[in-house]
C-alpha cells in the first residue's frame, strides 16, 4: 500500500470509530433520559431486598437519582430533546 491509501484508510478507520462512538453516546443518553422519565414520574419506586420483600424508594434517595442522572445527561453532553 502505497502512503496516501494507507493514509486514506487510517481516515476511514478514525471516521468510523468516531460514528461507533457517537452512536454509543446517543444511546447511552436515551437509556439515562428514560431513567430520568421514570424517576420523575408520579408513581411508587421499589426494588426486593434480599428477603423478597418490597422496599420503597426514600424521596431522598430519589431526588438523589434525579440529581445523578442530569448531570450524567450534562458529563455527556447529551442533545436537548425537542418538547412535544
Amino acid at each position: 500500500m502505497n502512503k496516501r491509501q494507507q493514509n486514506r484508510a487510517e481516515e476511514e478507520a478514525k471516521e468510523e470509530k468516531a460514528q461507533a462512538d457517537a452512536k454509543l453516546r446517543l444511546d447511552r443518553c436515551a437509556q439515562v433520559r428514560g431513567r430520568l422519565q421514570t424517576l420523575r414520574a408520579d408513581v411508587a419506586m421499589y426494588r426486593f431486598n434480599d428477603k423478597g420483600e418490597k422496599v420503597y424508594m426514600p424521596a431522598a434517595e430519589r431526588d438523589k437519582a434525579v440529581a445523578e442522572s442530569e448531570k450524567m445527561l450534562r458529563d455527556l453532553s447529551c442533545p436537548a430533546v425537542p418538547a412535544g
